[in-house]
C-alpha cells in the first residue's frame, strides 16, 4: 500500500505544471490577440468604406448646392423682372423692343435641378447605411431622397404652365415667340410692345408667370436651406473619428 502511494505521489509531482500553464496562456494569448487583430482589421476596413461613403455624398451635395443656387438665381431673376414688367405697365412707360425681348427671354427661364444620387445609391446599395453614427444625419438623407420630387412640384408646375402660355396664340404674338430652335424651349423676338399697356390679358399672363417663378424660388431656398443642413451633417459625421 505504502509503495503504491508512493509511486502515485511521484508521478503527481512530476507533471510540469509551469510549463503547461505557460503553454495555454500562450494560446489564450494567441487567439485574443488574433480576435484583436482581426477586429482591429475589420474597423480599419469599415472605417475606410465609413469615409469613402461620406466623400462620395459629400461631392454629391456640393454639386447639388451649386445647382440648386444656380436654379433659385434664375428664378429670382425672372419674378424680379415679372415685377419690373408690371410696374412699368402700370405708369405707362414707353418700350424698347431691344430691351423688352430680354425681359421676356428671363421671364420664361428656368433651370432644371437634377439631384445627384450616385453617392447614396452606393451607400444603400452596399448596405452602410449603419456605418454612419448621426442618426439624425441619416434620417435626413433617407427623407431628402425619399421626399425630393415633393420638392419640384412647383417647378414642374412652371414648366408646364410656360409651355401653354408660349403655344397661346395671343400670349405667343404678345411676347414675340416665332420659332422653336430648341425642342420646349422659345426664340423670343421683335414683341409688338406697343400693344402691353393696353392689354389686360398680357398683364395677367405675366403676373401668373411672375407667381410661379416665386413659388419656383421659395421652394429651391428651401431646397438650399436642406442641402447645407446635410453638407453640415456630413461634415460632422467626417470628423468623429
Amino acid at each position: 500500500m505504502s509503495a503504491t502511494r508512493q509511486i502515485g505521489m511521484t508521478s503527481t509531482s512530476e507533471i510540469p505544471w509551469p510549463r503547461l500553464l505557460a503553454e495555454g496562456a500562450a494560446i489564450v494569448t494567441s487567439i485574443l490577440l488574433a480576435f484583436a487583430i482581426q477586429a482591429w482589421w475589420d474597423n480599419r476596413i469599415q472605417e475606410e468604406q465609413r469615409q469613402e461613403h461620406l466623400s462620395a455624398l459629400t461631392r454629391d451635395f456640393d454639386q447639388m448646392y451649386e445647382r440648386a443656387m444656380a436654379s433659385h438665381v434664375n428664378a429670382e431673376r425672372a419674378v424680379n423682372t415679372g415685377i419690373e414688367i408690371l410696374t412699368r405697365i402700370s405708369i405707362g412707360t414707353d418700350w424698347n423692343r431691344e430691351t423688352a425681348t430680354i425681359e421676356i427671354s428671363d421671364l420664361f427661364v428656368y433651370e432644371v435641378f437634377s439631384p445627384s444620387i450616385g453617392g447614396y445609391e452606393s451607400l444603400v446599395s452596399s448596405g452602410s447605411l449603419e456605418v454612419l453614427s448621426n442618426v439624425t444625419l441619416k434620417r435626413e438623407l433617407v427623407d431628402f431622397f425619399g421626399s425630393f420630387e415633393d420638392m419640384r412640384i412647383s417647378e414642374q408646375l412652371l414648366i408646364i404652365g410656360l409651355s401653354d402660355y408660349w403655344r397661346s396664340t395671343e400670349f405667343g404674338h404678345l411676347v414675340g415667340v416665332h420659332r422653336m430652335p430648341v425642342p420646349e424651349y422659345p426664340k423670343f423676338d421683335a414683341p409688338p410692345v406697343e400693344d402691353w399697356n393696353d392689354s389686360e390679358f398680357f398683364v395677367n399672363m405675366i403676373a401668373a408667370i411672375a407667381l410661379a417663378q416665386k413659388d419656383v424660388m421659395q421652394d429651391y431656398q428651401y431646397l438650399l436651406e436642406r442641402i447645407e443642413g446635410i453638407r453640415n451633417g456630413l461634415a460632422e459625421e467626417a470628423s468623429v473619428h
